[in-house]
């Protein structure tokens, strides 16, 4: 969890420009640039710096056991990338959303799915890597493929479905 924290906050930088663009898309039509197009471009520096942030933490449990821990940080990049433009592109909270009634107090939803948002597809994405982590296997090769495979889906798949 501390992991996946570190480099979702690494990866978050980067997305000056992503936020920037959705929240004034006249900008960004002066490129010339299709969105889709403009968004892919965006998400090379938030993976680059995430997907480094979690090789170098990795690196410490991988000398200590010799395993290739390290590997999961360019297979969780793009995961990690798609988590934090969905953080830069999300709307305003909404504060007309009801309140869970709670032993301990109300809970407004509003500020609570705002806070979500991007964290559901880092984690989505990641998930291989979380299961790793969580359970470790004698051979990490097939979660490796795995988180690779899933990373560059959610990523292509947050690509796709993004709107503006």
């Amino acid at each position: 969890a501390v992991a996946g924290a570190g480099a979702g906050t690494a990866a978050a930088p980067g997305t000056a420009g992503a936020r920037r663009d959705a929240d004034d898309p006249g900008l960004a039509r002066l490129f010339g640039v299709a969105p889709r197009t403009a968004l892919a471009a965006r998400a090379v520096l938030p993976a680059l710096l995430g997907g480094t942030w979690l090789t170098l933490a990795l690196t410490g449990p991988s000398i200590a056991d010799g395993t290739a821990w390290w590997a999961f940080g360019p297979a969780a990049a793009p995961a990690l990338a798609a988590g934090a433009l969905r953080t830069a592109r999300r709307r305003p909270v909404d504060h007309a959303m009801p309140t869970l009634d709670t032993p301990f107090g109300s809970v407004p939803t509003g500020p609570v799915r705002w806070a979500a948002t991007g964290i559901d597809v880092a984690a989505l994405g990641c998930a291989p890597l979380l299961a790793a982590l969580s359970a470790p296997p004698t051979a990490i090769g097939a979660h490796l493929a795995v988180q690779a495979g899933t990373g560059i889906a959610v990523l292509a798949a947050y690509l796709a479905a993004a709107r503006r």
